[in-house]
């Protein structure tokens, strides 16, 4: 038993390493000179650093790096981005500083928003991934979000704070697809599904549900697992039939009779 929990652990991250390689490899940087903002910045650190392509990890000498204490009314300081459009985020990878205090990039959330979260205290932070360690010198630490997540801001902030400590960094990266307008959204849970007529998607389905896309695109959102659903509309209504699916390694088969919705964020 402990030797196939070991091989299903190491077929998982060996999946998500070429993921993530092959989302880095593939993807544009949509961060890259995008409108940014900070709660605060000093000696040079101003936000503009962090997503100008320039990833050197020497903070004077390179030019690079981010820098931003805490203040009295944001005690855990932040560094933020506008996309200028709504994307479904994949991966974001940050660069550490390597020269001096490379400690102080620990414990970090990173989060999306629809709305600007400066002007705007009641929007929504969906989190893309929580790192409670400390990056290593240097390091360009790569982190999937844990589910793919929709916003046109993303914000990364410290959780704590240590004596002397303060948000650094020296580039971030974001990969991710942009939310097409002709994508059908479930507005009950905000996600965003891509059309693909005559295609269905075999296998197995989690659950099956009569309704139409949007109705069957509302409970697919409301579950983790569920990838995407098949629809086939009825004969004398707009609802039809729908099959939540939980199978993305399968490529859709051609069936004119039905539609796939695949699950973008």
């Amino acid at each position: 038993m402990a030797d196939n929990v070991k091989h299903d652990l190491w077929i998982y991250l060996l999946t998500l390493e070429c993921l993530v390689s092959a989302v880095t490899a593939a993807s544009e940087n949509i961060a890259l000179s995008k409108p940014v903002s900070s709660s605060h910045n000093d000696y040079g650190g101003v936000p503009e650093r962090g997503n100008d392509g320039n990833d050197n990890p020497v903070f004077f000498s390179g030019n690079s790096c981010v820098y931003g204490k805490n203040t009295r009314t944001d005690p855990l300081p932040w560094w933020q981005i506008n996309l200028q459009s709504q994307y479904c985020v994949e991966v974001v990878a940050v660069t550490n500083r390597a020269d001096a205090f490379q400690w102080r990039l620990h414990n970090f959330t990173i989060s999306v928003y629809t709305e600007d979260p400066s002007t705007t205290p009641t929007a929504v932070a969906k989190v893309c991934a929580v790192y409670p360690g400390t990056v290593g010198s240097g390091v360009r630490e790569v982190l999937p979000c844990g589910s793919r997540v929709r916003g046109q801001y993303l914000r990364i902030h410290k959780n704590e704070m240590l004596h002397d400590d303060a948000l650094q960094f020296c580039e971030l990266e974001i990969y991710g697809t942009e939310s097409s307008l002709d994508f059908d959204t479930s507005l009950s849970t905000g996600s965003f599904f891509s059309k693909n007529p005559a295609l269905r998607l075999e296998g197995t389905p989690l659950s099956d549900h009569v309704g139409t896309p949007i109705q069957c695109g509302s409970l697919c959102g409301q579950i983790p697992r569920c990838f995407g659903f098949n629809f086939q509309a009825g004969l004398n209504s707009s609802k039809g039939h729908c099959e939540l699916m939980s199978n993305p390694s399968s490529d859709p088969v051609h069936d004119p009779s039905w539609i796939w919705f695949d699950k973008r964020c």
